[in-house]
């Protein structure tokens, strides 16, 4: 089977971080349904949460285009085999 896979990193960062993803006490989740890929924020604590400015790209990987020892977790190795800008 393919894959989906979700990144993200801060506007003023120029890492890619595999979702989920771990940050100040913040987890970052999502889904994939038909259509969308809806993103979940969620918080350990019940003081007020501070959402950093952040881009997201989502990859998608067809079966028929999958390759063994690929780390599809990494986004620079994604685009340096698939040529993913």
């Amino acid at each position: 089977s393919g894959t989906v896979q979700l990144f993200t990193k801060e506007s003023t960062n120029n890492n890619w971080n595999a979702m989920p993803y771990f940050r100040n006490g913040q987890a970052y989740n999502y889904a994939i349904g038909t259509g969308e890929v809806p993103i979940e924020i969620s918080y350990n604590d019940t003081a007020a949460i501070s959402i950093p400015e952040s881009d997201y790209k989502v990859v998608v990987i067809p079966p028929a285009s999958m390759l063994l020892g690929v780390d599809y977790n990494n986004f620079d190795e994604l685009k340096s085999v698939y040529g993913i800008q």
